[in-house]
C-alpha cells in the first residue's frame, strides 16, 4: 500500500442524493474515498469495483473518465 498526502490524491464522493462524483477540491459533503491520481490505480479500482464496494453503491462508468 502506498501512502500520500491527501492533496496528491483524487477524492470520489457519494453525495446525499446517492450520486458518485469526483471532488477535486475536496469540499463536497458526503462519504469520500481517496485514490492515487494514477491511471493504473484508477483502472484497478474500476476493474475490481473497489469504489462501489467502498461507497456501498453502484458507480456509473463515466465517473472513472477523469
Amino acid at each position: 500500500m502506498q501512502h500520500a498526502d491527501r492533496f496528491e490524491l483524487i477524492r470520489f464522493v457519494k453525495t446525499k442524493s446517492g450520486e458518485v462524483v469526483v471532488d477535486r477540491e475536496q469540499k463536497i459533503e458526503g462519504r469520500g474515498v481517496y485514490v492515487h491520481d494514477d491511471p493504473a490505480c484508477i483502472a484497478k479500482m474500476k476493474k475490481k469495483k473497489l469504489l462501489a464496494a467502498a461507497l456501498k453503491t453502484s458507480v456509473k462508468a463515466e465517473v472513472y473518465d477523469i
